[in-house]
């Protein structure tokens, strides 16, 4: 185990920043506590805000598997036990013991199947058993949070789906909210108060309450260094996940005039822009879904297109490993001019599907806020690894080659990976963080080519379709293969029927030839004239 994470902070600490980023946390307050399980977890149980029998009964988890859990550091398929968080805020602090700031870009509670007996449709309470439940798991990261990172640290959450209940839901018609009320109640600690003289800050509070989204000025300008401020979004509203369902709400929470008014006033006063959230605008890799509404993405697009010489990076989390986007504006062509700023994707602490439970140590540099290199940390669950045992892998830098992660640079990866050989198997065995699963046929990587560079289905399907016409793969969709395939087994289905019907045919018809052979003076042939006459009946029943 390398520690290359300190000498990539401390290469220069008056020109190099550095922050945490943690994403995708699912904290399940029932993981080990089934009465089996629950003796191993005494002495965890006891540094918790919340036992689990906290909770309302009504909200205990139903899952059986991860209840009987007894591995500190999680198992595969369940969400994070406290333990797993516990270790992983001691293990991050003690990395990197006095970061700029620490990102935490959404999802803290755990994947709940059935968490609420209302509907989208319902209007929630705040002593609702369900949104008590999800006020407890937010409170207990932000108290293990900052008890890692004191003040002044800036420590920024943003909401991500599973903070919510039901999964995805939030009534945007709804004048009060309850749980970005209990959100922003359990994150008191994290966001600064509303009384605070900074200009930027000032309004965190009242616009977390109100719509989820808010600005901080982590670092201020001056004459010798340009300020950055980190504008953090809720991204659920815009999901094609959400419910109920309201796109015809142009500008949901006004968020995006929001948006804009912070990107105009950075502009202005000299800052640099980090934007961050749960929900990428992106396709995903997995199901290749389309994350935002059209109505809402191509918006975003727009403004952050407009401002791209002050927005540096986009940071985002929900898929669960470790990606990259190098995008362009959907409605635009494809050469530089359309081009968005670069887009990060952090992989996930949960174990919940199958990769190994990990944080981000990353790098920038304080002159422009240029991202220069992240280094992941993990426990290798997948080798029965326990607590303390956080192992890291090559930083982004080392494994390919390129002096930071600027639009550029990550234009450069992306193109490795679709042409040098090697390069995508070393993406993809960093993507569910050192699980090694790297198999991947020609369609595979043709969707990767074109996953790295897709905001919407749509461009997916037309990057896929070119691709696949170029090599001469049938019509270019996606589907392709599975449209071939199924063409296949219809035409060998009707040969093997032709085939059998004529031999069948050629049985019955040599059978009764036979029979006739039996009857010389019938026949008047000889042995060379039948075999000839047998072959005439059935050439024509071949062709």
């Amino acid at each position: 185990v390398k520690d290359t994470v300190q000498t990539m902070v401390n290469a220069d600490e008056t020109n190099v920043g550095t922050f945490l980023w943690f994403s995708d946390i699912h904290y399940d307050p029932f993981y080990g506590e089934s009465p089996a399980a629950s003796v191993r977890f005494d002495d965890v149980g006891k540094q918790r805000k919340y036992s689990s029998n906290s909770y309302p009964s009504s909200q205990h988890s139903q899952d059986g598997h991860c209840a009987d859990a007894i591995s500190f550091a999680g198992v595969d398929g369940c969400d994070s036990p406290f333990g797993l968080i516990q270790d992983c805020m001691s293990a991050a602090s003690d990395v990197v013991r006095d970061p700029d700031f620490v990102l935490m870009s959404g999802d803290f509670c755990y994947h709940k199947s059935d968490h609420s007996n209302f509907s989208a449709e319902t209007k929630q309470k705040f002593d609702d058993p369900a949104v008590e439940s999800v006020g407890y798991m937010l409170s207990e990261i932000a108290h293990l949070m900052r008890k890692a990172f004191p003040q002044p640290t800036p420590i920024l959450p943003a909401i991500g789906n599973n903070d919510f209940t039901a999964d995805y839901t939030i009534d945007l018609e709804d004048e009060r909210n309850v749980l970005l009320d209990k959100a922003s109640y359990a994150f008191q600690d994290l966001l600064p108060s509303s009384s605070s003289s900074n200009t930027f800050n000032h309004n965190i509070v009242s616009t977390f309450r109100q719509g989820g989204y808010y600005a901080n000025n982590v670092i201020k300008p001056n004459q010798k260094q340009l300020g950055l401020t980190i504008l953090v979004l809720n991204t659920v509203v815009y999901s094609t996940n959400h419910a109920p369902d309201q796109t015809y709400i142009l500008d949901p929470y006004r968020q995006l005039q929001w948006l804009n008014q912070q990107l105009s006033t950075a502009r202005a006063t000299k800052c640099k822009i980090y934007i961050m959230g749960h929900i990428p605008p992106t396709v995903g890799s997995y199901r290749h879904a389309q994350f935002w509404h059209d109505i809402y993405l191509d918006q975003y697009q727009e403004l952050i297109h407009d401002y791209k010489d002050i927005v540096v990076a986009q940071l985002f989390g929900h898929l669960h490993s470790d990606e990259f986007r190098v995008l362009s504006k959907s409605s635009s062509s494809s050469d530089d001019s359309s081009d968005l700023p670069p887009l990060l994707l952090a992989p996930a602490l949960s174990p919940k599907f199958g990769n190994n439970p990990s944080f981000r140590m990353v790098t920038f540099d304080r002159s422009d806020y240029t991202i220069l290199d992240y280094e992941t940390r993990f426990i290798d669950i997948q080798d029965n690894a326990s607590l303390h045992q956080w192992q890291s892998l090559p930083s982004f830098r080392e494994t390919y080659g390129v002096p930071d992660l600027s639009l550029p640079s990550l234009k450069k990866v992306a193109f490795q990976i679709s042409s040098v050989g090697g390069v995508l198997e070393t993406f993809l065995s960093r993507l569910y963080v050192n699980k090694i699963d790297t198999e991947c046929d020609t369609e595979c990587r043709i969707e990767w080519k074109c996953t790295l560079k897709s905001s919407s289905v749509r461009e997916l399907d037309n990057c896929v379709k070119g691709f696949t016409a170029k090599s001469g793969r049938g019509d270019g969709s996606r589907g392709g293969s599975l449209v071939i395939l199924i063409v296949s087994m219809i035409f060998a289905l009707f040969f093997t029927l032709f085939t059998v019907r004529c031999f069948y045919k050629r049985s019955k018809d040599k059978d009764k030839d036979n029979d006739n052979d039996n009857d010389p003076v019938s026949t008047g042939l000889s042995e060379d004239d039948h075999t000839t006459s047998t072959e005439q009946n059935i050439i024509p029943e071949i062709s």
